[in-house]
């Protein structure tokens, strides 16, 4: 985790800094069932998985896969939701991790 202290005029915040992956969850097409696009916001890559029915959800689905491909449990730091755009954000602090 990296800390940060911003200063806007007179108020200084300190901050911590996390990398942020946005979750959204794909509608199912003629071709395709339903599926998970995972979005790394920091580097601008992109990954699409498949729902997996058995999970109790989206975010849910998209923890369990960044786990199995190489993120730790204790780097998962929060996650916030987007109401309007239906999306979540999950905030890591590993800057090293990539989606696979």
């Amino acid at each position: 985790m990296k800390n940060h202290t911003l200063r806007l005029k007179n108020n200084i915040f300190k901050t911590n800094h996390f990398k942020a992956l946005e979750v959204k969850f794909l509608k199912p097409t003629n071709y395709n069932g339903d599926r998970i696009i995972i979005k790394d916001l920091r580097l601008n890559k992109r990954i699409i998985i498949s729902y997996d029915y058995g999970s109790d959800g989206t975010l849910e689905t998209a923890i369990e896969y960044l786990l199995k491909n190489g993120l730790k449990k204790n780097n998962i730091k929060s996650f916030s939701v987007n109401e309007i755009k239906h999306t979540w954000s999950i905030l890591i602090d590993d800057f090293n991790f990539e989606l696979k």
